[in-house]
Formats: structure tokens, sequence, C-alpha cells
């Protein structure tokens, strides 16, 4: 017997149901069972702009006061379709679940086109006592957009199985990703699938081709066809080639490799009443079975046989292939080369990697090679009328000694960089990736001496770990360990650099991820003095020693904090990545420091006859957004299909000594995707962003008020 109450209540298709029973469940005899649910459906929808709906908490009538939308309402209003919370006891244990639906219906606007996009997500999760969570999260785009007709975007990851599936269609382009997990002989193996295929291509024949070609030449010419017998050629349809017509990948848990064409015709062919084929594959297979490569062709055919369905497959070299030909590999590539002496790299103390003063120095090669193409003249004359103008990152120096830039390749996956310029820079960089590099893949490590002032120097360290070492994943937790960059100064300055995103660029900075939560963060602190710091007022010497004004901003420090937070998974197999989630961006940057300065109005030289006086300095810059990503990427080299789509919700705010405050509100949406088949790219992009500037004065009074005013530089 089932006691039990239930409440259910619709007011114009919107349900909202509670209930709860307790008795034998009628779908398992004997077993005692308590259950609770509460659910709020609504089959059209609920519409929460999340801009005017806030503003209507917070400022009285805020809709009635005939002021215009800051934001397009399509972007602010989401559409809830429902949720749901239940709990289910009985003699297996207890039963949690949650589940909702999320819809979002954004307009675009380019040019005089308007362009529709319906976002729709879903998620389901459930977890009984002492077992994982389990579940589904998916979400899908779609859209009608002129000139490739439809767009439809769509990731779904199952918890349980851990799988994961991915679907992009760009008109007639198909693209359809899988990962699946099964346990075969009591061990979990993993098989990543892969498809590209063309379906409802437009009809258009060789002729057409032709035409536009021919058409060229004499603009008159609308249709062009070739006269029997060889009219053919002309009437020959590409487009019903095209339909059907897809690309496989598979990558197995044994090791091998599968790539294959596939073929379905619309019509089958061959010869009446004996064969038809309604389908064709052709597929190359590599595997490793203990430490020996195999490769095997296969050709497979769906067909029927005297009208009898049969699937025919069969290796058409009918023994192992041959060995393809090595192209081997470089085992030295020289990428660049400079060689100088008596010359420098301008402003060198300023650069803030290696890899930076590389691409000053290819790019003072580049520049010198254009002008010589465009002036052969200087072929002939002094190179430093060409090398050394006033806009190269090349000064003469004769201070400087020897210069020298190299950047190569060692078998393909150790790349070394070196810069010596004596006495003002010296370099190291190394970077190991690809295959070959195996257990460090991924790593980059960097030293460099940079001389700051003629008393004081600066050692500069960059390190990126392995890949296996900092990407690790322990069950259902991810972690990512940052990137580290320490500078040392020969004065006892120093900066500390952990994995801050700068830019809210979080992919170099510590990260941790139970599904569905996933976490970023970074930091950075500096300590530095009036001879290191560049984030004070910069002050003009000559001004200060004519007034006999000891001046400057010392101690200075600098801090930097970036965190983000939210729901979402990242995917990465081989050439496939995949990431859906939400997530609120902070960040914060600080300088605080002191003006040192005393005066003595009768001294012709700067002599300190008062007792030194201070003044705080102090700058916060920051930011908090909130930032919604669906992305997706598969790369076979020959064929890149990515797509990105963004949405971002921020507040930014800047506060200065003697300054005025500035905050500043905005909104934006990008889509981008791209696809790529050998060297034919084609790209679509769209972004719009919306600002709101407010301007504070500043409670100290302008700029003028501050006692280092007067030497600005």
């Amino acid at each position: 017997m089932i006691k039990g109450l239930g409440i259910l209540i619709d007011i114009g298709g919107r349900q909202f149901e509670l209930s709860l029973f307790k008795g034998e469940d009628p779908a398992q005899a004997g077993t005692q069972v308590t259950s609770l649910l509460a659910a709020v459906r609504a089959e059209e929808g609920v519409e929460v702009n999340l801009v005017d709906d806030l503003l209507n908490l917070i400022i009285d009538d805020a809709d009635q006061n005939g002021s215009q939308p800051l934001v397009d309402p399509s972007l602010t209003t989401i559409i809830l379709y429902g949720s749901s919370i239940s709990y289910r006891k009985d003699t297996d244990g207890n039963l949690f679940g949650v589940s909702g639906r999320l819809g979002w219906k954004p307009e675009l606007v380019i040019g005089d086109t308007t362009i529709q996009l319906v976002v729709d997500t879903q998620f389901q999760f459930y977890k009984a006592m002492g077992q994982p969570v389990e579940g589904f999260l998916e979400g899908m785009v779609t859209s009608q957009i002129p000139g490739i007709e439809f767009l439809m975007v769509g990731v779904r990851y199952e918890l349980a199985t851990e799988n994961l599936f991915f679907l992009l269609k760009i008109g007639a382009l198909n693209l359809s990703a899988a990962r699946k997990k099964f346990i075969l002989a009591g061990d979990t193996q993993e098989t990543t699938q892969f498809a590209f295929a063309l379906a409802n291509v437009p009809d258009f024949t060789l002729g057409d081709i032709i035409t536009f070609f021919v058409s060229l030449v004499d603009p008159s010419v609308d249709e062009f066809k070739f006269d029997p017998p060889w009219n053919f050629i002309t009437d020959f349809d590409i487009g019903d080639a095209l339909n059907g017509l897809s690309l496989l990948v598979e990558f197995r848990p044994d090791g091998q490799k599968v790539v294959g064409f596939r073929k379905d015709f619309g019509d089958p062919i061959g010869i009446p009443g004996i064969v038809s084929v309604s389908a064709v594959t052709l597929k190359y297979e590599g595997s490793s079975v203990g430490g020996t490569k195999k490769k095997e062709i296969r050709i497979n055919l769906e067909s029927s046989i005297q009208g009898e369905s049969k699937e025919l497959g069969w290796d058409p070299v009918n023994d192992a292939p041959p060995e393809l030909p090595s192209q081997g590999v470089a085992v030295f590539e020289l990428r660049y080369l400079g060689l100088g002496q008596h010359v420098s790299i301008k402003n060198a103390q300023h650069a803030k990697d290696v890899g930076e003063i590389m691409r000053l120095l290819r790019g003072a090669l580049s520049a010198n090679e254009q002008k010589l193409i465009a002036d052969r003249s200087l072929r002939m004359g002094n190179p430093a009328s060409s090398f050394l103008e006033d806009e190269s990152p090349i000064e003469f120096n004769a201070q400087s000694e020897i210069l020298v830039g190299l950047d190569v390749s060692l078998l393909k996956f150790l790349s070394i960089s070196i810069i010596f310029n004596d006495p003002i820079v010296y370099g190291l960089r190394i970077e190991m990736s690809g295959e070959a590099a195996k257990n460090f893949a991924g790593l980059k490590f960097e030293i460099l001496y940079q001389k700051i002032t003629d008393t004081i120097g600066k050692y500069h360290v960059d390190l990126t770990l392995p890949d296996f070492v900092r990407h690790m994943t322990v069950g259902a937790v991810s972690v990512t360990l940052p990137v580290i960059v320490v500078d040392i100064f020969t004065n006892g300055d120093f900066k500390l650099d952990l994995g801050f995103p700068w830019e809210f660029r979080f992919e170099r900075s510590f990260a941790l991820e139970v599904f569905p939560f996933t976490g970023a963060g970074g930091f950075y602190f500096n300590k530095l003095s009036a001879a290191t710091a560049t984030s004070t007022p910069k002050l003009k010497t000559a001004d200060l020693e004519a007034d006999g004004v000891l001046g400057e901003f010392t101690p200075v420090f600098e801090f930097g904090l970036g965190l983000k937070i939210g729901l979402g998974k990242t995917f990465s197999s081989g050439p496939f990545r995949a990431e859906i989630s939400i997530t609120i961006q902070g960040l914060i940057e600080g300088v605080f420091s002191y003006y040192n300065y005393n005066y003595d109005p009768n001294a012709v030289q700067p002599v300190p006859t008062l007792p030194e006086q201070k003044e705080m300095y102090f700058m916060i810059k920051g930011g908090v957004a909130l930032v919604g990503r669906l992305y997706g990427a598969v790369d076979f080299k020959v064929i890149k299909v990515e797509v990105e789509v963004l949405i971002k919700a921020m507040i930014k705010f800047y506060v200065e000594t003697y300054q005025p405050i500035e905050v500043l509100l905005s909104a934006e949406v990008t889509v981008k995707a791209s696809a790529k088949v050998l060297f034919v790219t084609v790209d679509f992009s769209f972004s719009m962003k919306v600002e709101q500037e407010f301007i504070i004065d500043s409670p100290q009074g302008s700029v003028e008020n501050a006692p280092w005013f007067p030497y600005l530089d």
C-alpha cells in the first residue's frame, strides 16, 4: 500500500509540483520506498531579463522611466523551461537527483541582417550513497545564417561512462566526434571517433564551374555546355558526387588508429539483378603489436548479391603492405642567426623574455629585406643606413661588444634560443614538444639576464613544467600547475608570478576541476624600488635637482590576484578539444608606495636639510566578469574545424591617488567558426560590445594637488 501527498498547480502552462510518497514500490514488489519530488515546468519557458529584473529590484519603476536599455534585451534574457529536485530512499540506500533546462535566444545584428541564435542547455545529475555522481550535461546552439543556411553546435557529457559527444553542422557539412569508454576483460578501455560528412549539397555541375571561368572572359555568357557527345562532361553533377561523402577517424584502446572514407549512394550502383552496392568504405588501419608496427588497408562494401544483403571486406594488397619510404627527421634546423659588433638591442632592459627579443631581431631582418627589395641602391651602400634607422630595434652602441642571436631546432622536438649581447643582455630558452619529446613534452624553461642601470641587473627565470607533470588527473579530479616566473634584481628587489591570468587568460594559472565545478587562479607579488619600478609616476630628474628636491617613490609594492570559478568541463584527446563552461572571473591589481621628498629652497645642489617627508601613493584596478564559453576543435592537419561562442558581462574599475575614479560596465558577445581543408580556410566571426563608463571625482582633488605634480615627466 502506498501512502502519499501530491500537489500539482497549472497556471497558464506553468506547472508547480510537490509530491511525497511512502510505501511499496509498484515496480519492485516487496521493496519499501520513500520519495520526494519538487519540480517547476513551463513548456513555452519563462523569460527572465538578468539586467532589467535586477534594476527593478534596485530602482523602483526602473522600466518606466523612459530610458533605453543598456543592452539588447535578447542578449540578457534567459528562458527557464524547468527544474526539479528529487530524493528516493529504498532498501538499496538513498538517491538524490537534480535536473533542469535553460534557453537563450540572442539576436545578432550584422549590417542589415539579423541572426537569431537558439541556445538550449540541459542537465541531470543524481547520486546514490557511496556511489559517484551520474547523469549528463549537454548544450546545443542552432541558427539560420545567410550564406551557410544552417549552423548547429552541440556538446554532451555523460558522467557515469565519461562519454563525450560533439556535433557541428555548417550548411551541408556535418562534423561529429565521440569519446566512449567501456569495460573489456575487467579493464576500462577508451575509443575516440570522428566523422566529417556532406549532406544535402546543392546541385551544381562541372558546367557551372566552367561557366564561371568563361564569364570572366566573356561576361555575356550565362550558360556554357559542350555539344554532344562531349556534353556528359559539363552535365556531370558534382553536388551528387559529394553528397554522402564522409571522412572517418577512430582511435582504438589498443593503440590502433583507423582513418577512412565512406560514400553512401542514394541509389545503389552495380549490375542489375546480380550485385548492387549502397555504400563503400575505404579504411587505413595502423597498430602496434608486440613492438611490431602493422599497417593495413581495407575496403568494405554494403552490398546486395542476387537480392541477399551482404557486407564484403578485403585487403586489396592481399598481404602486408610494403614499408613506406621514410621522410626522415631533420637533425638540425637553423631558423635564425644574427651576428653583430658595437650594436645593441634598443630597450633590451624592458623586454619581457627571450622570445620577445628574438622577435625584435627577426623583425629587423625582415624589415631590412623589404627595404632592399624596394630600393636596390641600398645594397651598395652602408648597411647602417637601412639597419640602424630610428624605427629599427637595433642601434649603434660603442660600449656593446658582441651581439649574437640564435634560434635552432634539433630533431623536430627540441627548440633552443640564445641571445648574447655583452654586457646588456644574456638569455637561453629551451622548449620541448611533440611525441619524440616523450615525458618532457610541453617543457619550457628560460633564464635571462638584463642590465637595468649601470649598477643594477635583473635575472629572469620562466618555467612551464612538462605536460604530464603540469596536467594531472586523479579519478574525477583534474589539476593544472601554474607557470612560474621569478625576477631577482641585484639590489635585492624581486618579482614573483605564480600563474597570474594577465588579461583574464587563465591558461597559465593553477586550475582545479572536480566535475561539474571548475576553478583557476594565480597571483603575483613584487617588491621594488625607485630604480626598478615602472608602475609609479615618472618624474623629471633634472627639474627635481634644479629645485633642490629629493623626490622618489620607494619602496614600491605591486600585487595581483586573479580567480575564476564556475561550472564546466574541458576535454582533450589527441586532435580533439572541447569545453563548455560558465564562470565568474575576477582580477585585482595594485601598487602601493611612498613619495619621499625633502626641500631646501636656498640649496644650489639637492642637499637634504629638512626631515624626510612622505606622501602615500596607491593605484588599484580590477574587474569582475561573468563568462559563458562553448568551444570545440578538431585538428587532423589536413582538416581542421574550430568553433567558439563567448558571452561576457564585465565591470571594471580604476582608482589612483589624485586621479578620477573610473568605472566601466560592458557586455560582449563573440562567435567564431573556422573550417580548413588542406590550404583552403573558411572563417566566420561576429563580435558585438556595448560599454557605459562612469567618472567619479577623486576625494583628494585633482592631480595638481599632488606633491609630485610639478615634476611629472
